[in-house]
């Protein structure tokens, strides 16, 4: 993070030749993408929940 420049957004090389296949909305909330994880990893993996979560780290992994 750069806290003097907070809009500026740095992306990888990877990012620019990344599938445009985008998200799906499978279950809502924290216990939703959790359990989800669990019961079907492939579904939690295109869950758009799952990549928020993942990405704010909460709750925080242990």
């Amino acid at each position: 993070m750069y806290p003097t420049q907070p809009y500026k957004i740095y992306v990888c090389r990877a990012f620019w030749t990344a599938p445009l296949t985008g998200t799906d909305d499978n279950v809502y909330g924290q216990s939703g993408a959790a359990s989800l994880a669990i019961s079907d990893p492939n579904a939690a993996v295109a869950n758009a929940g799952n990549h928020e979560y993942f990405a704010e780290n909460t709750p925080a992994l242990n």
